[in-house]
């Protein structure tokens, strides 16, 4: 079948990446005993009090999304996520320099282990003698050669220009690098993350299964020229992701908000409603559940068309998980992928052949 643009998609290479998402996450789920032996030999070297997860684009929000069980369990560590532009800023920070020394560890996480400023954030980590722990897809990278441990997950590198199921990869090993660090600090123990990880196979399967579901919906929003995908704290990197995605494959203006903070001044765009998408993620396992319920409400009151995705009956869109997890939250990001997709040919625009964007960013 031919959509708008006459393009094919069956040929298209970023949907087969999406379709392959479960194949990548087989491939984690005996991953877990080898980034527990990097933790491991890390905090046998030294006690860090410091630690910083750095990624650029995707690899950023995968970097986010992994901190999540470290910010949960409080550590007497302090944490934090950062792009990889502004990790490089902080390294040239003279007062930084003088107080993180010898006791950080810098995550850092790049798809192709080439991109810019992880490469230079390796050299700089280097100098000031900080612990580097690297995850990524090419195992002859720069990042793989010269992070002090390094875990790569061979096949998830896309043949088209977008981060889709490396996203997920990075996010999964990630998160499993924070559990780690909480089963070897005391603070998790009988982790289920093998069955997460098949529940999550299983999630992501349903999702593949639904494509025709999500088009028809990606074709229902076709006349909206802005999306605001709202979403609580745990899932709020999954609706980075997805913006940067309805952006970079569909060309649409597209921002992430946490969900409340709607009513904080975007409220305003009330006045374009029928030019604005709201995608709301939400989960009933989640404290937040009621809330979001109530905001969805008042904002069909209000004349907002919006698309909700969740475990809930009365989602617009069902993921079909009994309970929730860290890593049942990344199988959010499949359904939004293929809706970017499908937006993207509906408006005649071929992803495999994107605009303006590059593979990999080799210069700051």
């Amino acid at each position: 079948m031919k959509s708008r643009g006459d393009v094919e998609f069956a040929d298209l290479i970023v949907l087969v990446e999406v379709e392959e998402i479960p194949k990548v996450t087989v491939s984690l789920i005996y991953k877990y005993n080898e980034i527990k032996k990097a933790v491991r030999e890390v905090f046998s070297e030294f006690a860090p009090t410091n630690i910083f997860y750095v990624g650029c684009g995707s690899s950023y929000y995968a970097a986010l999304k992994s901190l999540d069980p470290l910010i949960t369990n409080p550590l007497s560590i302090k944490t934090l996520a950062l792009p990889g532009s502004e990790m490089l800023f902080l390294l040239d920070n003279s007062e930084f320099r003088q107080s993180a020394k010898h006791d950080s560890l810098l995550v850092l996480f790049s798809r192709s282990g080439e991109t810019a400023e992880i490469m230079l954030i390796i050299d700089k980590a280097k100098k000031l003698s900080l612990r580097t722990i690297g995850f990524t897809c090419v195992e002859d990278s720069y990042l793989a050669k010269n992070a002090d441990y390094i875990v790569v997950l061979r096949d998830c590198f896309e043949k088209s220009y977008y981060m889709t199921k490396s996203f997920v990869a990075l996010t999964l090993m990630g998160i499993m690098n924070s559990l780690a660090i909480l089963e070897m600090l005391g603070l998790q123990r009988n982790m289920r993350i093998e069955n997460e990880l098949r529940e999550l196979i299983k999630l992501v399967e349903d999702v593949n299964r639904s494509k025709s579901r999500i088009r028809e919906l990606a074709e229902a929003t076709i006349n909206k020229e802005f999306f605001i995908i709202l979403a609580p704290r745990d899932l709020y990197p999954i609706a980075l992701e997805a913006s940067l995605k309805f952006t970079e494959i569909s060309y649409t203006y597209s921002n992430a908000i946490h969900a409340l903070e709607f009513r904080h001044g975007p409220i305003a765009l009330l006045e374009k409603q029928h030019k604005v998408q709201l995608i709301i993620l939400s989960s009933t396992h989640n404290t937040s559940f009621p809330y979001i319920s109530k905001l969805i409400s008042e904002l069909k009151e209000r004349g907002f068309h919006t698309l909700h995705l969740s475990d809930s009956n009365n989602a617009d869109f069902k993921l079909n998980f009994k309970k929730t997890s860290h890593i049942i939250h990344v199988s959010f990001i499949t359904p939004l992928y293929y809706m970017s997709i499908y937006r993207a040919i509906t408006l005649g625009y071929n992803p495999d052949h994107p605009r303006h964007i590059e593979k990999i960013i080799k210069t700051i």
